[in-house]
């Protein structure tokens, strides 16, 4: 009979295989470090665009759009808990009411036509956008966005951390030219993400200057700041751009802007 051989074969499969998971290294368990502290946030983007599609003698329109966000977490900062998990720091998100406000202006419209002896064609005239949108502001500290192409962070020791600033509630903007601008703001390089937050939950996540070794070591009651900006051409802003800057005549879009950020920590 090979009952025999057959159990000795299986036993020592089955040794194996428990030897082999006694060697296995333990899971390791994340290393979290959390402590109390506040953020405020204060600032502003604003894009100017030109639409125009005028040409003698034939149907044309044009008109110019201003679009802006304003937000600010208000005069007293707002607790938050830091969390650094493995080294990478965030935030818990704060909620101030009516902290978030979107607004647009339309204006400088005119138009050129058929000429004689065709017949003017019917245009449909500049947009109509809702004047001013305002919403809560979420705001938290994240992990920042890329600020050059194919950035790969992943094996660094250090990372750069970002804001994240989203407007919940207060309505979109609906109409066609209110809301497509937006979707055109590109930087020069990386994955910055901005916008006027012209529609319900849009959001802006930018690159801050500290990183989350400062966030890990950051002593009660110091505080970490930076300001940073948004400048040029709507399809290739630049992140903190140089002082001396060109106002990129060339283009009709151009976005610019300006947060100041402050975290506090308040306890151990």
């Amino acid at each position: 009979m090979r009952t025999r051989p057959v159990l000795l074969a299986l036993l020592m499969v089955c040794s194996a295989g428990l030897v082999a998971t006694a060697l296995a290294p333990a899971a390791k368990r994340p290393r979290v470090i959390t402590y109390g502290a506040t953020l405020d946030v204060l600032g502003s983007l604003e894009v100017d665009a030109t639409v125009d599609t005028t040409e003698a003698c034939q149907p044309g329109e044009t008109w110019q759009i201003h679009q802006e966000i304003n937000v600010d977490t208000g005069k007293k900062a707002l607790p938050v808990t830091a969390q650094i998990v493995n080294g990478v720091a965030s935030t818990t998100t704060v909620r101030k009411p009516k902290g978030a406000k979107h607004t647009t202006a339309v204006s400088g419209y005119d138009a050129t036509n058929n000429c004689p002896p065709y017949e003017p064609e019917k245009l449909a005239g500049p947009p109509v956008c809702k004047g001013a949108l305002t919403g809560a502001l979420d705001a938290s500290l994240a992990a920042a966005p890329g600020l050059l192409n194919n950035e790969d962070n992943d094996g660094a020791l250090v990372h750069r951390v970002g804001i994240l600033l989203r407007r919940t509630g207060g309505g979109s903007q609906s109409r066609a030219g209110c809301y497509e601008i937006d979707g055109r703001l590109a930087p020069r390089s990386g994955n910055t993400a901005v916008g006027t937050m012209a529609i319900n939950n849009g959001s802006l996540l930018l690159p801050l200057r500290f990183t989350d070794a400062k966030v890990r070591s950051l002593k009660v009651g110091r505080t970490l700041r930076d300001t940073v900006r948004i400048g040029g051409a709507c399809d290739k802003f630049l992140v903190n751009p140089p002082v001396n800057t060109a106002r990129y005549a060339p283009y009709t879009c151009t976005v610019s802007g300006s947060f100041l950020v402050q975290f506090k920590r308040t306890v151990h």
